[in-house]
């Protein structure tokens, strides 16, 4: 047995908040070669690409450096490229890349700032901390959830990680791949069966891609934040559509969802996602469909008392 003595490492120290595990992470803290992470990226994405996308977000957490009181939840992808070393990172970060359709000519060798960062030093190469973040975005972290778990506080942060055109249109895109996952993938998340029951398909057969606007799709996962809802979760949207298409009125909706979803919603909130535009994420293909079926409704309800006069 070899002893602490012997130059075995301690382990990583890990709080458990919440019932998730908080991630610490610290220099004497062991670390995974680069080919073992790379193998984590890979094992990752299979059988299928949900943990890639972080439809497993809610189950790590990690310190927030600027509130220790609130934990960030991260996903398991993340959870690899954090805490992975510096030499480890640039080979991890490759292995990512390649999982959203880099081709291997362009990540071999160096790398430069470019590939990612706008900026006057876009010809160096790139820094470890730089590619994580860039790689942090794809995986779908915000700008300030990114720089906040990578310890860059200082207000010339954003100036330093500013994201090229080029790369945000891939962060854009990779979104809207992930936004669309679970919607495209019903299988792997039996939650939402009943929810999109009649609006993919008959009577309505709605494409799915053609629900929501872009990158507008609500989040599967939902939490509390100070006493409420973050925002409502996408079965209880779906619900909510459903309802709609069959005419019913925003009253009605409030009062049946909490028995189709995992929460209670109000007549406001209803109203805001069916007859708001500028700020419901439906389509507005979706939104006219909804109107022209409650008018439809509505006429049905009136039509028998103009027969009895």
């Amino acid at each position: 047995m070899i002893s602490m003595s012997q130059g075995k490492k301690p382990l990583p120290k890990i709080k458990r908040v919440g019932g998730a595990e908080v991630i610490r992470t610290s220099k004497q803290a062991p670390r995974e070669g680069a080919e073992s992470g790379v193998a984590a990226v890979e094992a990752l994405c299979r059988p299928t690409r949900a943990k890639l996308y972080g439809y497993d977000w809610e189950k790590k957490r990690v310190d927030n450096k600027l509130d220790k009181r609130r934990p960030i939840r991260i996903s398991q992808a993340v959870s690899i490229l954090l805490n992975a070393s510096e030499h480890e990172t640039i080979p991890i970060c490759k292995a990512f890349l390649k999982k959203f359709d880099y081709a291997d000519d362009d990540i071999r060798g160096p790398i430069s700032r470019r590939m990612f960062f706008s900026g006057s030093d876009a010809n160096n190469d790139i820094k470890p901390k730089e590619m994580r973040y860039a790689v942090f975005r794809l995986l779908g972290l915000s700008e300030p959830v990114a720089l906040n778990i990578l310890g860059e506080h200082d207000k010339n942060a954003g100036q330093r990680f500013e994201l090229s055109e080029s790369f945000l249109n891939v962060i854009n895109r990779v979104q809207a791949e992930r936004s669309l996952y679970p919607l495209e993938h019903i299988e792997e998340f039996p939650g939402l069966t009943n929810a999109l029951n009649g609006i993919t398909t008959p009577p309505h057969n709605i494409k799915v891609k053609d629900v929501f606007k872009t990158n507008r799709v609500p989040p599967v996962s939902s939490w509390q934040k100070n006493g409420s809802q973050s925002e409502l979760p996408l079965d209880a949207v779906l619900s909510i559509l459903r309802l709609a298409l069959e005419g019913r009125t925003s009253s009605e909706i409030a009062a049946r969802v909490h028995g189709l979803s995992t929460i209670k919603v109000s007549e406001n909130e209803v109203g805001i996602l069916l007859s708001t535009p500028e700020l419901s994420p439906f389509s507005d293909t979706v939104l006219k469909l909804v109107d022209e079926k409650r008018k439809e409704k509505k006429g049905q309800q009136v039509q028998p008392e103009k027969d009895l006069g």
